[in-house]
This record gives C-alpha cells, sequence and structure tokens, in this order.
C-alpha cells in the first residue's frame, strides 16, 4: 500500500465523498462509501483522542520538571545550609533539574548523611523531611508523566492504524472507479487522488 500525507488523503476524501454524493444509486458506490466514511469516522476520532492525550501528556511532563526543579532547589537550600553551620562531608555536588537519576541519587546519598548526623546537626532533621517530601512528589510526577506517555503512544498507534485503514479504503475504491469508468473519465480525473495512490498502470 503506498504511503500519503494527511492533507493529500483529506482533499483525495472529499472529492470521493463529492462524487458518491452524486452518484448514490452506483453499485459500487452503495458498496465503498458507508465503508469510505466509516474509515474516516474512525480516523477523525482517534485524531480528537490522539491531540488530547498529546496535551495531557505534555502537561504532566512539564508537572514532573517543575517538581524536579523544587527537589534541586532544595538540595542547594540543604547544602547552603551545612555550609552556614560549617558541617563537613556533606554531598556538596551541583546538579541540575534535567539530570533526574543523578539528582535522586545525590539527594538519596544527603538524606543518609542528614540521617546519620540527626542528633548532632541542627535543623538536620528538617532538612530531611523537606528533602524527602519534595523528592516524594517528584516521583509521583514521574510516575503520572510516564503513565500520560505511555496513553499517547497508545492512542497515537491507533491513529496510525486508522489512517492506514482510511489509505486502504480509498485505495480500492479508486481501483473500482477506475475499472467502472476508466482512467480518462472526467469523474475519475476530477478526483485529486495522491500521486502515490494513483500509478500509470493499466485499466481494464
Amino acid at each position: 500500500m503506498p504511503n500519503a500525507n494527511v492533507i493529500e488523503l483529506e482533499a483525495c476524501l472529499e472529492d470521493v465523498l463529492k462524487y458518491c454524493d452524486a452518484n448514490p444509486n452506483t453499485a459500487f458506490v452503495q458498496y465503498y462509501h458507508p465503508r469510505v466514511l466509516n474509515s474516516w469516522q474512525t480516523y477523525k476520532s482517534a485524531m480528537t483522542e490522539s491531540d488530547a492525550k498529546f496535551i495531557q501528556w505534555r502537561r504532566e511532563e512539564e508537572d514532573d520538571r517543575m517538581m524536579w526543579k523544587h527537589v534541586a532547589r532544595e538540595l542547594a537550600s540543604v547544602q547552603r545550609q551545612l555550609k552556614r553551620i560549617n558541617a563537613v562531608g556533606f554531598p556538596s555536588e551541583k546538579l541540575g533539574h534535567w539530570d533526574e537519576e543523578a539528582l535522586a541519587d545525590l539527594v538519596n546519598e544527603m538524606l543518609a548523611y542528614l540521617q546519620e548526623r540527626r542528633a548532632a546537626l541542627e535543623g538536620a532533621s528538617k532538612m530531611e523531611d523537606g528533602l524527602k517530601m519534595k523528592l516524594s512528589r517528584a516521583k509521583v510526577e514521574d510516575t503520572a508523566d510516564s503513565l500520560a506517555f505511555r496513553e499517547y503512544r497508545r492512542i497515537a498507534s491507533t491513529r496510525a492504524d486508522a489512517l492506514g485503514s482510511l489509505s486502504a479504503h480509498l485505495w480500492d475504491f479508486r481501483g473500482a472507479l477506475r475499472r467502472q469508468a476508466g482512467k480518462r473519465d472526467p469523474a475519475y480525473t476530477a478526483i485529486r487522488w495522491p500521486y502515490s495512490m494513483n500509478p500509470d498502470d493499466n485499466v481494464l
């Protein structure tokens, strides 16, 4: 099956539906028209849903990035506090929010450091609680982002399948019309067939 882009298929579909409306009593129109129409409705539904899932995923992705920014800021705040009270041996590496895995590892190192020195360091318990809360929220957003992306990929695949089905029905309609009328028939040539769908082959 040749490939055509969405714009080409929509233009072709528009012309095919006009032909069907003008020739409702033709046997092959009665056979193919509902199939073409149904495949178009299925594609439109999948397109609407995939657009909504894409927007949802991007929002979750933005929320995820924001939560990791909070984690990075909280860690930097803890590092500054420890430096002010002259603590030694704490994880002092600076990481950006975009390196989520490395940032989570560094936060866990800091949590272990604070837990070991909870009794000796002023405010260690409060710093530990703040880091735990921010890291927990970031991990929740990680999960939401991953789920939203998987759902978007699922419906995007459905959309691609629906587009393939529409292409196949238009291809079948084209073949039926060429056999019925011939490739030089004005009604046939008036339809904007995608180039990939309209090879210069022999017609019965």
